[in-house]
């Protein structure tokens, strides 16, 4: 945004005339993946969008092959943490979607994304595990064209063991209906295999996440009747099992 003011060069007098000028525009420094500001953990950086265009910006979260909409670009490198997260939960003054990469720009993989994070209202929160030494991209977009505004991002990197030994709800628990979910938090960025198995052992249903991106997952359990279930999260880092009641 540019403004232009016109004034008199002193109070002597008053005056009539034309006057002309020019200047070169320019766009936000972070609009373009190219531009990306750094920001570290433990850090917080005050920004907008008011500059910036969606040209360039890959497709974030699937969303209807949107790739959002006037989004500003971030970097930092990863510590090898557990648990990192990007955020802007509660502190942007518009409906905020988040992108986390990696690679280079103009060639760049989406492993984290969200849009509206739980308990943040239309903001968003992206947690991933990093490697050390490697650059991340954060794409911070808006999903209106017409959204503009102000945010707070920051970035919190932890190794509390959390994502090492993960655990998960199901819930409602008993259930009255086929219908549960399933908070999956821990397992962020993970490749999943899920099953729900009776008592005697068969499985009821059988489900594969690739990449879980989002911190809930909700589960159709057509062929259950009332009684007692196990369901079984297995990832690369072992297996976790819950017991469910199914009751109608």
């Amino acid at each position: 945004t540019y403004y232009v003011t016109v004034a008199s060069y002193n109070g002597a007098g008053t005056a009539s005339g034309c006057l002309e000028t020019s200047f070169t525009t320019s766009e936000g420094t972070n609009d373009l993946c190219q531009g990306a500001v750094s920001i570290s953990c433990g850090e917080s950086v005050l920004s907008n969008n008011f500059d910036a265009t969606t040209d360039g910006d890959p497709e974030l979260c699937g969303l209807f092959g949107s790739s959002g909409n006037n989004g500003v670009w971030f970097k930092f490198v990863g510590d090898g943490s557990l648990m990192t997260t990007a955020s802007t939960c509660g502190t942007s003054d518009y409906d905020t979607i988040l992108g986390v990469f990696t690679g280079t720009c103009g060639s760049l993989e989406l492993i984290g994304c969200n849009d509206d994070a739980s308990g943040c209202g239309l903001t968003s929160e992206v947690t991933i595990q990093t490697t050390a030494g490697q650059d991340y991209y954060v794409l911070v977009s808006a999903w209106s064209s017409t959204s503009r505004g102000e945010f707070e991002l920051s970035l919190t990197c932890s190794n509390s063991g959390r994502m090492a030994n993960p655990e998960f709800t199901v819930y409602p628990n008993p259930s009255k209906t086929s219908t549960v979910h399933l908070d999956l938090r821990d397992y962020l960025n993970q490749d999943l295999n899920i099953q729900v198995l009776d008592v005697r052992g068969n499985v009821i249903n059988r489900e594969e996440l690739l990449n879980l991106s989002q911190p809930t997952h909700t589960m159709q359990l057509n062929n259950a009747v009332n009684g007692m279930y196990f369901v079984r999260v297995q990832t690369n880092r072992g297996v976790t099992t819950k017991k469910l009641i199914i009751a109608y």
